[in-house]
């Protein structure tokens, strides 16, 4: 990262619609960052949940993509994302080498996470 220039960081999470997610309700992601000498800088935690789906669109759902899931075509999932930092900005004495994302909840079902960090230009 440069110092001067502003970062969005989001956590993308890629999770099964499964009763465990679903009835897990929120959880809390906490993001950490860390210095050369292993200094914390800065720290934020976020809350996040799979979105409902009532009963009926469960099943409605399931109904209509029932050929897509027996052929594995198509996976009953949901992308989860979440925004860490809007304006996360680099301090120049002590730059960011590092960061430490923990998903504080006992359980839960993940396929996939991404982090995503996304810079804010500015100017001409």
């Amino acid at each position: 990262m440069t110092y001067g220039i502003s970062y969005r960081i989001s956590l993308r999470l890629l999770m099964p619609e499964s009763p465990v997610n679903q009835n897990l309700g929120m959880f809390m992601v906490q993001m950490t960052c860390y210095s050369k000498e292993g200094r914390e800088i800065s720290s934020v935690s976020r809350s996040a949940m799979l979105h409902y789906k009532s009963w009926l669109l469960q099943t409605l759902d399931t109904l209509v993509y029932a050929p897509l899931f027996v052929t594995g075509l198509v996976e009953q999932t949901q992308v989860v994302e979440i925004e860490m930092y809007s304006d996360y900005q680099e301090d120049s004495y002590m730059p960011t080498m590092g960061a430490v994302i923990e998903i504080q909840t006992k359980r839960i079902e993940i396929y996939k996470a991404q982090l995503q960090i996304h810079a804010h230009f500015t100017g001409i």
